[in-house]
């Protein structure tokens, strides 16, 4: 039984990796980042890892919009998001960390 139950685990992890691949996307969830550099009511933005590392799929995020009525600073940690889990369009949604 657990075999069956094996195997039919693995059919719904193919089917989900090659018909909605968005879902393992990891701008599907909301990420955390260092802001690099601030123009503007715009930043540059790390995406992090995990550990506070540099994200190794994420270069970094130029010209995000910062949120109406923050004042964000360099190196300060932000909570971001991505709109329609698309990489081209990231927002910051909070200031984690002054």
């Amino acid at each position: 039984m657990s075999d069956q139950l094996g195997t039919f685990k693995e059919a719904i992890k193919v089917i989900i990796e090659t018909e909605m691949p968005e879902l393992l996307a990891p701008t599907r969830h909301m990420m955390r980042a260092v802001v690099l550099d601030v123009k503007g009511d715009f930043c540059d933005l790390q995406v992090l890892a995990v550990d506070d590392t540099p994200h190794a799929l994420f270069p970094p995020l130029p010209h995000v919009p910062s949120p109406i009525g923050s004042t964000i600073q360099t190196g300060q940690l932000v909570r971001i998001g991505f709109y329609y889990g698309d990489p081209s369009f990231p927002f910051i949604d909070e200031v984690i960390r002054p």
